[in-house]
């Protein structure tokens, strides 16, 4: 810390030099991603590049004291050594492109997975900024979007996907807007289903869904079962007792074969009946086709 705070003295007292002599002056950072000419042609300079120091590390507080010029590979190497890592990591090594999915041009990330993987054939590492990867199905709305796009629910004609359309339909192809999309206009012929199976019936289930329904890609996450009182009367005799069951949410979101809303009801009707069939729940947000009594 000795080294530190003399490295802090010599830089405030350059600075306050410069002030008293009204000199004008930058700071040369050493390595920098700022695009803004970098040129000190006769102008005064502190250098801040030495700044570049690990301080301490508190595994404990699960905090580190850094200079301001630790750049993030460094200070990810130093906190790995502890079997930790910052929440946010803001930047890596040019040789390591960040992956974005936030801007309107972006592809969204169900797409680009589908164009990855088509196109590896070992595992695929990618760097995506930790907000853009905690909503990274925001944009397109998972797959309904695509599917929209594609005119899977016979409103329209299919448009291309393309960075264009997405920049202009951007605003439109949110989660948010399209489901106020459907709270204004009722029916808009996706089936739009959160389900939950235990792992016991999921493999019957969805090969149910496969034959059944045909609306692809499904979405597949395992949840924790919770013994504790919900908004859903459920119970099973088989949860009663003995270890808590395993659980498998599946998305069920899409178009249907059919396009009438005729073939919507059926279906969804059909779904319900089979869940119930299965010992299933779903989740209340969806259309709910169910009687009192089924209810």
């Amino acid at each position: 810390m000795d080294a530190h705070a003399e490295r802090v003295r010599q830089i405030a007292a350059d600075a306050k030099g410069f002030h008293d002599t009204k000199q004008r002056w930058r700071i040369n950072h050493g390595s920098t991603n700022s695009t803004r000419n970098q040129s000190t042609k006769g102008m005064s300079v502190i250098d801040t590049s030495k700044m570049n120091h690990i301080l301490s590390i508190d595994t404990e507080k699960l905090s580190i004291l850094v200079e301001p010029n630790v750049p993030m590979d460094r200070l990810i190497e130093a906190t790995l050594a502890h079997d930790l890592i910052p929440s946010l990591v803001i930047d890596f090594p040019a040789s390591l492109p960040v992956q974005r999915f936030s801007a309107s041009t972006d592809p969204w990330f169900y797409t680009h997975v589908q164009a990855r993987i088509g196109h590896s054939k070992g595992p695929v590492v990618e760097l995506i900024p930790v907000p853009e990867y905690l909503f990274r199905y925001d944009r397109g709305s998972f797959w309904v979007g695509e599917s929209i796009l594609r005119g899977d629910n016979g409103a329209c004609g299919a448009i291309p996907n393309i960075k264009w359309t997405r920049k202009l339909l951007d605003p439109l192809l949110h989660t948010r807007m399209l489901y106020a999309a459907v709270h204004a206009g009722g029916f808009n012929g996706q089936i739009i289903q959160d389900i939950v199976v235990p792992y016991s019936v999921a493999s019957k289930f969805l090969g149910w869904v496969a034959t059944e329904v045909q609306v692809w890609p499904l979405w597949l996450c395992p949840v924790r079962y919770s013994a504790n009182p919900t908004l859903h009367p459920f119970q099973n005799p088989i949860q009663s007792s003995g270890p808590q069951p395993q659980m498998l949410n599946i998305g069920v979101w899409g178009a249907p074969k059919v396009h009438t809303f005729e073939y919507w009801i059926e279906i969804n009707q059909r779904l319900e009946s089979k869940l119930r069939e299965v010992g299933g729940m779903k989740w209340m947000y969806g259309f709910n086709l169910e009687n009192d009594e089924e209810f």
